[in-house]
């Protein structure tokens, strides 16, 4: 949220905090540099949730289940009873919710957002790995959404394509591309195709992926500007 901390508590704050805090309507206010001891509070809670419901690590196999283990062991915490009040956390929340401002309609876009221009292969780049879009598109402008884990290419407010986030660089996603079709059979024959441990029963746009994704730079290349021409030629 910050990226320069300057004097007398002034702070330079991220572009995106910035528009999360203009959504939302809020004020930010943050403690000194190293005085954790300013939220005491707070970082005792972060302590009890992380002993109390990360304790033992839960194994979950994605983000979405580990945010229902999350929100579940929050709602059974509401039945706990506080010291001090001798009521339920539940109860507490319910008399509060009065003083609670309304929420802001409408969803956050929680993506880091840029332009960019599609290559003649008809990819996008994103952290050193490529992802494909339609054929159609490329050599255009268009906006790459960067979540956390997708990436969306829109063309005029359209998304055109979306793919699951790649975590090693340098590779390439051709998942949803539609030139993979009508391929010559002559071309099983051809010097970086033969001699592939690929069933040659498989279809074209599994036999293509998997040459792409082996081959070497000036190979994708060649291999993406077939399968251009091919879509172009039917």
């Amino acid at each position: 949220a910050v990226t320069k901390v300057g004097k007398r508590g002034q702070r330079e704050l991220t572009s995106k905090f910035r528009e999360l805090r203009s959504h939302y309507l809020f004020e930010s206010r943050f403690c000194n540099v190293a005085r954790g001891n300013e939220k005491g509070h707070v970082e005792n809670s972060v302590k009890r949730a992380e002993r109390t419901y990360l304790t033992p690590v839960p194994r979950v196999t994605s983000i979405e289940q580990l945010n229902e283990h999350l929100a579940s062991c929050c709602t059974a915490d509401l039945n706990r009873i506080c010291q001090q009040t001798k009521q339920s956390y539940g109860d507490l929340l319910q008399a509060e919710r009065s003083t609670f401002l309304p929420i802001t309609s409408g969803t956050f876009l929680a993506a880091r957002s840029h332009m960019q221009k599609v290559d003649r292969q008809s990819t996008v780049t994103c952290d050193s790995a490529r992802y494909s879009v339609p054929t159609k598109y490329a050599c255009l402008p268009v906006v790459v959404r960067e979540f956390y884990d997708r990436i969306e290419v829109l063309c005029k407010d359209q998304i055109i394509a979306s793919h699951q986030r790649i975590e090693a660089g340098g590779c390439w996603n051709w998942r949803g591309v539609s030139s993979f079709i009508r391929i010559p059979t002559s071309s099983w024959w051809v010097r970086p195709v033969w001699g592939k441990r690929i069933s040659r029963s498989a279809s074209w746009r599994v036999l293509v992926g998997q040459v792409i994704t082996a081959a070497s730079s000036r190979l994708r290349r060649s291999l993406t500007r077939i399968t251009m021409l091919a879509n172009l030629a039917q």
